[in-house]
């Protein structure tokens, strides 16, 4: 990557300046000048060895690359204490091992052991001394001058989105090198309204069919459903590979996994992100953590012979989230951009927004006062994998002496789970089952409850329709909708909102207090991320079209960043990273919507939809004709019957019409073929109809003729 020149910098420190400033409430970045000292880098070698820098006359100095290749384990051996195929846990450093220009992501080394020499603070405010470390971080990566790096130009990395671009869901992203492939992330979204009878929407995998063998593996970024939804119905279509995940994500999984009776054959691998590094073939995954609206979400920084890539997952940049969660790491973050990052592919779900996206902190102390204040019953309905967001209602809850009642299965096990590994807690006799809400006294009453997006069958949907078998929403009660509405679904929560006023409910949203905050970082999160990693090229992903145009622009136009190394690319495109360079081939995979409805998993044609939609839009009509199973001829009157259709009554023309144009039809056929079968009739028999119906009403129900002999 080009150096950045003195005005590139400042504009970049400008940015950080601003940020810091209403972020952090300090003031101008410190300007710390670098001293000479010496280049400790930590270095992993393809196998996942660590190698540290020599000594030579009290200076340090690189070891120089040996010619010799570096010692491999053996067939199906792993490193030491490690089953093959686990995740490498980062080693102590060797002396011989080969130098490596990755990030930074560890300290300087004497005698083989990790030391931390930056500065550090004992007593006094903790608040300072995150904001200086945080201070020093971006103060080194504006001014660091990235070196070079050499790439094997015989390699060739492919990149395939498969979902997530032009859509706000499904996200899936395939990374090809030689033999190997990884997936990042395998979700689903919600059907669209013209979807009738789908439950969900899944990744077409037509690319990988032949490619099974190849695949290393299934790394995911965060346990929200439009990044782990698709996993069950597409696993084993997968060939069962390993799913590597952090510990709430991977319980997330093992839930989805379970329902679908599954979980016994998967191979999951909980992943630390602080030390874990994964070798799939030639590709080196290694996490950063990063926050979002769910406790362990990351980001990945890939590094392959052809270059390096980081992939943002879904970020927003919160120095105090929910739920006693850490901020994202951005000594690590800091260090991306030291290490000749080729391709960042960043989240753009809000890159139309300005300004910064609102801090969980700010959501809790909104709940926190809505809790104390409320008089009567209080209603929160939320996302059942919020789970930092359920812990600040529970810590609410305690401080002024109310009692939490669960309502809706996927919250209830969401939560039992977070509290069994560690990431929820709560005093004994603070949660209650929903069955006893009812005799508690409604001032000490909070409800927590699933259907924020007014989901039919979820919880809230049912008080709404008074079809909830143990609330009833009455006057004095407030309701909470902790959540914004997914694009696609306006209407069903206006419908809901709607609903309960009438029952004589208060409800909250976010356009009346600061009750939800997006997990996805607005444009100054945006430029924060990208003036960090530095990367040579930048393709934004995750969102509609207009929203990762609204990115590339940002990053075009107001950090600089050079036009002809901004990608845009949508579902199926192909990303070849050469040698340090990349480009778009025009290639195009096959990404059709795969439907999946009921327990079926994307079983369902063209057909089935078209047919669900002209029963939707014109109904239908059943032909029922006697035939005479001899001489195959009509044998009696044809039975009409129909749904969706007309008034029988007000159309016995039309119907009588329709019986003898059937008639004709089948006569006509059977005269010109006297060998022919029952579905080629039909056939002739539903066109000859469908015409005529179309002559007279200008309406296309769905025809279904039915030969009786």
């Amino acid at each position: 990557m080009e150096d950045l020149s003195k005005e590139g910098k400042g504009k970049k420190l400008d940015i950080l300046d601003q940020w810091l400033k209403q972020t952090l409430n300090i003031g101008k970045t410190e300007q710390f000048e670098r001293k000479a000292e010496p280049d400790h880098k930590q270095a992993f070698s393809p196998n996942g060895a660590a190698g540290q820098p020599e000594q030579k006359n009290g200076q340090t100095q690189r070891q120089p690359q040996s010619s010799q290749p570096a010692r491999q384990p053996k067939q199906g051996q792993g490193q030491q204490g490690q089953q093959p195929g686990q995740p490498n846990q980062r080693q102590q450093h060797h002396r011989n091992s080969r130098p490596h220009s990755g990030p930074n992501f560890g300290g300087k080394f004497k005698g083989g052991k990790a030391r931390d020499r930056r500065p550090r603070f004992k007593g006094g405010d903790n608040a300072f001394n995150q904001r200086h470390k945080f201070q020093s971080a971006l103060s080194r990566a504006v001014n660091a001058e990235p070196g070079q790096v050499k790439y094997d130009p015989r390699g060739k990395l492919r990149i395939i989105p498969i979902g997530g671009l032009d859509e706000v869901g499904k996200n899936t992203m395939i990374f090809e090198y030689e033999d190997s492939i990884m997936l990042v992330d395998l979700g689903f979204h919600f059907p669209e309204a013209d979807m009738l009878g789908v439950d969900y929407v899944i990744p077409d995998i037509n690319y990988l069919k032949d490619k099974l063998h190849k695949i290393k593996g299934i790394v995911i970024t965060h346990g929200h459903l439009d990044h782990i939804g698709g996993i069950p119905y597409l696993l084993e279509k997968l060939g069962n590979p390993p799913i590597y995940a952090g510990k709430l994500t991977m319980g997330l999984i093992k839930k989805q996994l379970e329902e679908r009776g599954l979980l016994q054959s998967a191979n999951l691998r909980a992943v630390n992100y602080s030390s874990d590094v994964l070798n799939l073939g030639k590709m080196k995954v290694s996490f950063y953590r990063i926050t979002h609206s769910i406790p362990d979400a990351c980001g990945l920084l890939i590094e392959t012979p052809a270059g390096k890539v980081v992939h943002t997952g879904d970020f927003k940049i919160d120095l105090s989230p929910a739920g006693g969660q850490l901020p994202p790491e951005f000594a690590k973050i800091a260090a991306l951009g030291e290490s000749n990052v080729t391709l960042m592919l960043s989240d753009s779900t809000n890159a139309t927004k300005p300004g910064y996206t609102v801090s969980e902190k700010k959501i809790g102390q909104t709940l926190d006062s809505i809790i104390k204040d409320t008089s009567g019953r209080l209603i929160i309905a939320s996302f059942s994998s919020q789970i930092g967001r359920i812990q600040q209602i529970i810590d609410a809850a305690g401080k002024y002496g109310k009692k939490v009642f669960l309502s809706g299965r996927s919250l209830i096990d969401n939560s039992v789970m977070a509290a069994e590994l560690g990431y929820l807690k709560y005093p004994q006799g603070l949660i209650a089952d929903i069955k006893k809400a009812k005799k508690h006294p409604p001032e000490k009453t909070i409800i927590l409850t699933t259907g924020s997006q007014g989901e039919p069958v979820a919880a809230l949907s049912r008080m709404a329709l008074k079809e909830h078998p143990h609330v009833e929403i009455g006057n004095g009660d407030t309701v909470v909708l902790s959540s914004s509405p997914i694009p696609g679904n306006e209407t069903a929560v206006i419908r809901v909102t709607n609903n309960l006023v009438r029952l004589g409910a208060r409800v909250i949203n976010n356009n009346i207090m600061d009750v939800h905050a997006s997990g996805h970082g607005q444009q100054e999160d945006l430029k924060l991320m990208f003036s960090l990693v530095k990367p040579k090229y930048f393709a934004p992903i995750h969102g509609e079209y207009f929203m990762r145009k609204a990115h590339a622009e940002l990053m075009i136009h107001e950090l600089g960043h050079a036009e002809e190394r901004t990608i845009m690319i949508d579902n199926g495109d192909v990303l070849e990273m050469v040698n340090g360079e990349v480009k778009a081939t025009g290639e195009k995979v096959q990404t059709s919507y795969i439907l999946v409805d009921g327990m079926g998993g994307g079983d369902i044609g063209s057909q089935v939809m078209m047919d669900r939609q002209i029963l939707a839009e014109n109904g239908v009509i059943v032909l029922s004709m006697p035939i005479d199973p001899n001489t195959r001829k009509l044998n009696g009157d044809i039975d009409v019957e129909t749904r969706g259709f007309i008034y029988m009554e007000e159309s016995k023309e039309i119907i009588n019409g329709i019986c003898q144009k059937a008639a004709q039809a089948y006569r006509e056929f059977a005269d010109r073929n006297p060998n022919f079968n029952f579905e080629e009739a039909k056939l002739h028999i539903r066109s000859s109809v469908d015409q005529y119906v179309v002559s007279k009403i200008d309406r296309q129900p769905l025809i279904i003729p039915i030969l009786v002999d």
